[in-house]
Order: C-alpha cells, then sequence, then structure tokens
C-alpha cells in the first residue's frame, strides 16, 4: 500500500494535528516556565521586602497584600506541575525538584532554568 492510496485530507489533517500538538507543547512548557518565575519573584518579594517592612518598619499591610498574591501564584505554579507530572512531560524527580524548589527564595528561578529548559 503506497501513499498513492492514501486520502491527501488525511495526510493535511494529521499534519495539522502534530503540528497544533507540538506547538501546544510548546506554549504549556512557556506558561509553566512562566509561573516558575512568577512564583520566584513573589517569593522573593514577600521574604525580603514585605516581611522586613513588617518587621522592621511596622507596616504589616504589605504583606497583607503580597502574601495573597504569592499564595494565589504558589497554587497556579503546584497546579501546574502536578498537570505536567500527570501528562508525562515531567519526571517524578523533576516535579519533586520544582516543587522543593518553590519554598527556596531564588529556587524557581534555578529550577526554571536548569530542569525546565531542557524540556
Amino acid at each position: 500500500m503506497g501513499l498513492s492510496r492514501v486520502n491527501p485530507s488525511f495526510l493535511v489533517s494529521a499534519t495539522l494535528l502534530s503540528f497544533y500538538t507540538i506547538q501546544g507543547l510548546f506554549l504549556n512548557i512557556n506558561m509553566l516556565r512562566k509561573a516558575a518565575l512568577v512564583e520566584g519573584s513573589t517569593l522573593i518579594l514577600l521574604v525580603l521586602i514585605a516581611v522586613p517592612l513588617k518587621r522592621l518598619m511596622g507596616m504589616p499591610e504589605v504583606v497583607s497584600i503580597i502574601g495573597p498574591i504569592h499564595g494565589l501564584a504558589f497554587l497556579v505554579y503546584f497546579g501546574m506541575l502536578m498537570l505536567f507530572l500527570s501528562r508525562g512531560f515531567l519526571t517524578t524527580k523533576q516535579w519533586g525538584i520544582g516543587f522543593i524548589a518553590a519554598f527556596i527564595p531564588f529556587g524557581s528561578f534555578v529550577f526554571e532554568r536548569r530542569q525546565l529548559s531542557q524540556i
């Protein structure tokens, strides 16, 4: 059975399907990379700016603003890590490194640069 028997519309739709799958993977990886950067940035803002302002300058309202923003960023990042693990885009080891990195200032940046750039 040669290519002459294959329906040309099948080839076009198969090519488009593979293109969208590759593009979708690319977009999702970039979304995870961006989520790691946002989560890391909000953690740094919280730990290095908001908490010292609260403790040293008596400004607790800064933590009450940045805290929930960081909490939301962490939940989005964690949800995306779980999604990537369940879809097989991350290994269990990569997932564990990404999860632990979320609790270490600058850890998400290192995870994004060293682990996610390899995917």
